[in-house]
């Protein structure tokens, strides 16, 4: 999907229920805040849009985003550093929670948006700070934004039916997308070189990811759970994972939740020497449905670290059902450990990225 361009101040401010800001240049924070929250008071019960022009923003205290209202960036002109011209700082010394119902720079209500500049979390972790979060709301809407520097989680999805389009977390704490939301679309979103997992999720019911990345995190790539409480399933389309240090792909599950994977590419996983393209829990009760997928190996971009993942896709002792359809493995030891409960046009090899073994078609079982 893509959105036209963002039109000159000028012209926004003469338009209903929209109130531009220019930034104060203080740094503690106190002064951006309070001019970005009472300008979203002023909209009283009513809706409308904080439009922040070009240049650096500091603040001390969570922007809450009152339900139906927008919190938007202006683009600034190709010089900016910014992507977006907008950048968000929260100074380490002078975070508080306050009063907010979470800790996170940006807190979302029902039906609200934010949008369109980069949010620079400068080290807040040690108050335990997320980049955005809801007040367990529904129906939010986050798109273009740069979330780095250090957040607990770049991103935690309280309530349902949230939307997030090419938002990108890098550097997150824990993190960089806490997806649990269920009934929740991600499209093209970015987990980079998080100290934990890219993503993670329990229940994320009747949601989907699209075109959405794991790159060079510390543990897995996408880290999902269900539980037998959950109703319905939810699927990973056209992802991607690349050169995490754990499993590129994890879940477990004592639900009935199905996963679905479909035309998605791995490479690279596992560069810790432990972690695997795949890993299916052995507990995991969830049918598991992979169709049209690559796993390839290799080493980090320079040719140092190990060649990897050393094993494809590991099965758990005794899943409820996994289906491999239009799947090809290559890894460096062993594609597919365990046994699919359907397995139809599985195409295997082994060794080096560079020097693999001649590919094998595994007979379908099904």
């Amino acid at each position: 999907m893509t959105f036209p361009p963002v039109p000159g101040a000028s012209l926004r401010a003469h338009i209903p229920g929209l109130i531009p800001l220019t930034p104060s240049g203080d740094q503690t924070g106190t002064a951006d805040w309070k001019q970005v929250t009472n300008a979203f008071a002023s909209f009283g019960s009513g809706t409308g849009t904080v439009l922040l022009s070009p240049g650096q923003w500091y603040w001390n205290l969570p922007v809450q985003v009152p339900a139906g209202c927008v919190l938007a960036g202006l683009q600034g002109d190709t010089n900016d550093i910014a992507v977006y011209g907008v950048t968000i700082n929260t100074p380490h010394a002078n975070w508080a929670q306050g009063s907010a119902p979470f800790a996170a720079a940006v807190i979302l209500n029902a039906d609200s948006q934010a949008s369109g500049f980069n949010l620079n979390c400068h080290f807040a972790n040690s108050n335990g700070m997320d980049g955005i979060t809801s007040n367990n709301a529904s129906n939010v809407h986050i798109r273009d934004i740069c979330i780095y520097n250090g957040p607990n989680n770049g991103v935690t999805s309280r309530g349902n039916t949230w939307k997030a389009e090419r938002v990108t977390v890098t550097q997150a704490v824990t993190s960089c997308f806490a997806a649990g939301a269920s009934d929740s679309d991600w499209l093209e979103c970015v987990a980079s070189a998080s100290q934990s997992h890219g993503w993670t999720g329990n229940n994320p019911i009747n949601s989907h990811f699209l075109g959405c990345r794991a790159e060079f995190n510390t543990g897995d790539g996408f880290h999902f759970t269900c539980d037998a409480t959950s109703t319905g399933g939810f699927s990973l389309v056209s992802c991607s994972t690349d050169r995490n240090a754990g499993n590129g792909i994890s879940f477990s599950s004592t639900g009935t939740a199905p996963l679905v994977i479909s035309g998605c590419t791995q490479r690279r996983d596992g560069s810790a020497g432990t972690g695997n393209g795949i890993n299916i829990a052995a507990n995991c009760t969830s049918p598991v449905l992979i169709g049209d997928h690559v796993i390839f190996p290799g080493f980090n971009d320079d040719g140092s670290g190990t060649d990897t993942p050393i094993t494809g896709i590991v099965i758990g002792a005794t899943p409820t059902y996994v289906s491999l359809v239009n799947v090809m493995v290559h890894a460096v030891t062993t594609p597919v450990s365990g046994t699919p409960t359907n397995n139809r046009a599985l195409a295997t090899r082994t060794g080096a990225w560079n020097a693999p073994s001649a590919m094998t078609l595994v007979a379908d079982n099904a």
